[in-house]
């Protein structure tokens, strides 16, 4: 075989690479300032009632939605008064009172959490004054208001789910009004009362809302309106008394179809209890922060939460509209409401609801038991076929809410790291981080190769903007887009592997609702402070949740400390605070995340190069530059080593422990160790090389997680244990991460592609060309077209060669 080397390198930017390769072989950047608001686009689109020229979907603004349903509490079966305004529930024309309850004090708890980050990122305004338009709503659903509890009334719902699903699909501007029972216009509404005695869980949530929304109005802002915060808060205390007095669940009479089938209330009772402890505090509605009738508040909620808590309420692990335990525990949390004892309980709650999503390696099989999370091969953590999209944003919300702390400490830092990586992979997955390049946020794509939905379920954006141009149900089934674009809905999303179709017609995957996006919200406002304070440190995702850079207060805290003599690959025992009762030690981010960014082979042009990676960080000062001296294996105390023995994945556990000693002995992340089996790879042979000859030896260099992502791919390599040591000898060969990935694809659709694969690989790590140089020319049909392509490179620049292989 002859070979060349060209003398010097030299750079080429690589215009035939498939588009794939590149969309997906950089991490993608997401603007999350600009998702939070988008975000409130959608509820804007969701307008019922006398549409305000400030809504970007009104017609006023080039949308599509003009005044709706104005007549809503008048006609057949209806009160006399007027309904009109609030939200739509999803894609119906319903307007419905428990989830509409939960999606107002979710937006409002996440605007109040992150505050600074709304008001950085433009968008406190528009917060505030979609929720006041939401609390207005819920001012008139509040019928009758009296401090005497008994004599409260409350709108549970209006419309009819029957008559809206199966007679009418077309505009609700255009959806007659005022009709009979069987007609298409007939818009009841649905009542509570106290002689009912059913609806506790309803009124809870309009009593959560209706304090949150309060808590807004009294902010700095261009819609601060303390009288109107008053008379929600009025209201809230009125209503809560009368939630008490319902301790039944409500539905709709015999015959009619029931849309939100709640089973329980003593959690939205709690989280009603959290809200009104919190305007105690905070305002001095009820006596104040350190007033008796302030501390009452407080403790009446902590009663109640531990009414709930002792009952199956604590180990509901979602968080959903019929399911709200966590947040009150988060938001009772963060009150101190009880005192000690009682916070580290609520923080005892927050930890196993987490740990049920993050510390599970359950991998979904596509037959694997609803409620329950698994992982779906792309990442996502999944819990349920309907809004799954929806219960992972939610828990990834309080997922950055629990990371928030004033303690500076290891243990805290790490916890953090730890629950803020997790939300972030979450939250990438669904803005289409994932192997189908799939956003599942309508409107929003990371890059122009990426995909998010066009035939959302979703009555209104279905129909023409021209009102002329008629609207029903052919529009359901219609080929094409829908017509308007539903900015900023998140749609309910995939199945257990990964599985999604754009259709208007699939309800699981594709349907919008008020809930959906409620979690979402608060995640990117959550996503947006973490993202500050990495920047204010120095560091970015890829390297916090990696650990080698942290934020101001993560200083001395990745790579782990010492507190005390410790010997090499040791942890240290003196000083170090004790994990939190009942909870495990901190698992390992998701193994699954994230998906491998070398997807098939597309005929279609590429995006422009991306910019290379940025160098790895030196070594920090006293850490070990090589392993002669780690320990043959890992400690059995420490939690990266037990979980090599409780990984599925992993096959070769003994090689695992070894690699996590080297790795601990070494300063770095342990768990990279575990990725070697989070790619599909369950052959021993391939995972053992990639923990002992891969994983140590690039630790320095920072590209440690191409041993995995790369050469441990069951689609690059797939049982082949000599692709596997090919692909490993490229990257330890070369100090580019992503060279040897590039040579992979470049090649994948070739008829020879283990010679040209092997040609492009020798290219790499030879240093002659760089990576997108290599890869282009490894792209050529021929062994001989390869090598002429390289050459002709090297004599355009004048160079000589010698060192690259011909063919294998």
């Amino acid at each position: 075989m002859s070979r060349f080397r060209f003398k010097l390198a030299i750079t080429f930017l690589i215009v035939c690479l498939n588009r794939n390769s590149l969309a997906d072989a950089v991490q993608l950047q997401h603007n999350f300032s600009n998702l939070l608001g988008l975000s409130f686009r959608f509820y804007e689109a969701q307008m019922s009632g006398e549409v305000p020229s400030w809504s970007r979907a009104s017609l006023v603004q080039g949308g599509w939605r003009n005044r709706s349903h104005t007549q809503d509490g008048f006609g057949p079966d209806g009160i006399g008064l007027s309904l009109s305004g609030g939200w739509y529930d999803s894609g119906d024309h319903l307007k419905i009172s428990l989830p509409l309850g939960v999606t107002v004090s979710m937006l409002a708890y996440g605007a109040l959490t992150w505050e600074e980050s709304y008001r950085k990122a433009g968008q406190w305004d528009v917060a505030v004054q979609n929720l006041d338009w939401a609390a207005s709503y819920l001012i008139k659903c509040h019928v009758n208001a009296s401090d005497t509890p008994s004599e409260n009334t409350f709108v549970a719902q209006v419309g009819d789910g029957g008559t809206d699903h199966n007679l009418y699909w077309g505009r609700p501007e255009q959806q007659p009004e005022g009709g009979v029972e069987g007609s298409t216009g007939w818009r009841p509404v649905y009542l509570l009362t106290a002689e009912q005695g059913k609806g506790g869980d309803i009124v809870s949530e309009a009593v959560a809302a209706m304090v949150g929304s309060a808590l807004l109005l009294r902010r700095p802002g261009s819609f601060c309106n303390p009288q109107k915060a008053d008379e929600l808060l009025r209201r809230a205390r009125q209503l809560f008394e009368f939630a008490k007095l319902l301790p039944n669940m409500w539905s709709p009479p015999a015959g009619h179809q029931a849309m939100y089938g709640s089973n329980r209330w003593h959690d939205d009772l709690t989280w009603a209890a959290a809200w009104l402890c919190r305007a105690a505090v905070e305002t001095g509605v009820g006596g104040g922060a350190g007033t008796t009738a302030g501390t009452a508040a407080c403790a009446e909620a902590a009663s109640l939460w531990a009414a709930a808590a002792d009952s199956d309420e604590y180990y509901r692990d979602a968080i959903v509209w019929a399911a709200v335990l966590p947040l009150a525990s988060l938001l009772l949390r963060d009150m101190g409401a009880g005192g000690p004892a009682m916070v580290g309980r609520y923080e005892q709650h927050i930890t196993y609801v987490l740990n049920r999503w993050i510390s599970t390696t359950a991998q979904c099989n596509g037959t694997s038991p609803e409620f329950q999370v698994c992982y779906t091969p792309g990442g996502l953590a999944w819990y349920t076929g309907l809004g799954s999209a929806r219960c992972a944003a939610n828990v990834a919300m309080a997922a950055l809410m629990s990371s928030r702390s004033n303690v500076s400490s290891a243990e805290v830092s790490k916890r953090q790291q730890q629950r803020r990586c997790w939300a972030w992979r979450q939250a990438d997955y669904l803005l289409g981080g994932n192997s189908h390049r799939q956003s599942f946020v309508v409107g929003y794509a990371p890059t122009a190769y990426h995909s998010s939905p066009t035939r959302p379920v979703h009555k209104s954006s279905s129909c023409d903007s021209d009102y002329q141009v008629v609207c029903d149900w052919y529009a359901l089934s219609a080929p094409g887009p829908n017509p308007n674009v539903l900015y900023g809905a998140l749609v309910g999303g995939p199945d257990q592997t990964d599985g999604y179709q754009d259709s208007r017609s699939d309800f699981v995957k594709n349907e919008v609702a008020l809930d959906y996006n409620a979690g979402f919200t608060g995640a990117m406002a959550g996503l947006v402070e973490v993202e500050s304070l990495l920047q204010a440190g120095g560091c970015n995702w890829e390297g916090y949740c990696a650990g080698t850079c942290g934020t101001p207060a993560d200083v001395g805290v990745f790579p782990e400390p010492s507190n005390c003599p410790v010997a090499p690959g040791e942890e240290p025992t003196c000083g170090a605070p004790a994990p939190p009762s009942p909870s495990p030690p901190p698992p390992p981010p998701s193994p699954r995340s994230p998906p491998s960014p070398f997807p098939p082979a597309s005929p279609l042009p590429p995006p422009p190069s991306p910019q290379p990676p940025p160098s790895p960080p030196n070594p920090p000062d006293g850490l070990p530059t090589n392993s002669s001296g780690a320990p043959s294996m890992c400690r059995p105390y420490d939690a990266a080593c037990r979980a090599c023995s409780s990984n599925a994945n992993i096959t070769n556990a003994t090689a695992c422990g070894a690699c996590v000693a080297v790795v601990r002995y070494m300063g770095r992340n342990p768990y990279l160790c575990h990725e070697c089996a989070g790619y599909g790879v369950l052959d021993s042979d391939i995972q053992h090389m990639c923990q002992s000859e891969c994983v140590p030896q690039t630790l320095t260099r920072g590209t440690a997680w191409a041993c995995s992502l790369i050469c441990a791919n069951d689609r690059n390599v797939g049982t082949d244990l000599d692709l596997a040591r090919q692909c490993v000898a490229c990257v330890l060969g070369t100090t580019d991460g992503w060279a040897c990935g590039r040579c992979i694809e470049a090649t994948r659709c070739l008829t020879d592609w283990r010679e040209a694969r092997a040609q492009c690989f020798d290219c790499v790590t030879s240093g002659v060309l760089d990576a997108l140089g290599c890869a282009e020319c490894a792209a050529q049909a021929t062994p001989a077209a390869r090598m002429a392509c390289m050459s002709c490179k090297g004599v355009q620049a004048g160079l000589t060669a010698g060192g690259l292989t011909t063919a294998h």
